[in-house]
């Protein structure tokens, strides 16, 4: 199971909602190793999420969520899943990283915020 928090964990969301280009293929690899579902929580709309995971191949979203939100879809997630790993990138994803199997705090558009509570952090683009 892995949470995708925000379309722009796996996607590029400035003006145009378009996935970066290595997105529908992070996806795929991830589905290779066995992962079974992908989810993005996002604060966004509907629309937008359904653009993102229709592109990248992300099974479900849910959107509109906030922080606590985020957490409680999280739980959720645990009660009927053996671990659930949990991309952030904004503070507003701290407590549902930091209540996922594992954490990855995403450095993209602040994500600095979240490395306390996360597993792991990546920095700059990649």
């Amino acid at each position: 199971q892995l949470a995708v928090p925000d379309a722009s964990s796996v996607a590029s969301k400035h003006q145009t909602d378009t996935n970066r280009p290595e997105a529908p293929e992070i996806v795929a690899q991830l589905k290779s190793i066995g992962v079974k579902r992908t989810v993005i929580l996002t604060g966004d709309t509907e629309r937008a999420a359904h653009a993102i995971a229709r592109q990248c191949g992300i099974d479900d979203y849910r959107t509109g969520l906030l922080s606590q939100q985020k957490l409680d879809v999280i739980a959720e997630l645990k009660r009927t899943n053996r671990s659930v790993v949990m991309v952030g990138d904004g503070v507003n994803d701290a407590p549902a990283l930091a209540a996922a199997t594992t954490g990855v705090a995403m450095e993209l558009l602040g994500g600095g915020e979240c490395q306390p509570v996360a597993g792991g952090a990546t920095t700059g683009q990649s």
